[in-house]
């Protein structure tokens, strides 16, 4: 997958923390994000595919359609 398509998950955490002003955005975003993985009705990257693009890129990244499923999981726009 070309780079430009890649949307770091540092960047959708940052988006996030400008919305909602977490004290601990870490853990929050921990929260909602393995919160999303796990619920059966938003698709989304597992836990395995994650890991390997951290492996295999050196840093975690979603898909521009995974990023669309996780907004509406949250019910926010974050692009």
């Amino acid at each position: 997958m070309t780079e430009g398509k890649k949307i770091p998950i540092e960047d959708v955490k940052a988006r996030l923390q400008e919305l909602q002003n977490y004290r601990d955005i870490n853990a929050a975003f921990g929260a909602l994000f393995g919160c999303w993985i796990i619920h059966p009705r938003f698709k989304s990257p597992t836990r395995q595919t994650i890991n390997r693009r951290i492996r295999d890129d050196g840093f975690s990244w979603i898909k521009d359609e995974e990023l669309a499923s996780f907004e509406s999981y949250l019910g926010y726009q974050l692009r």
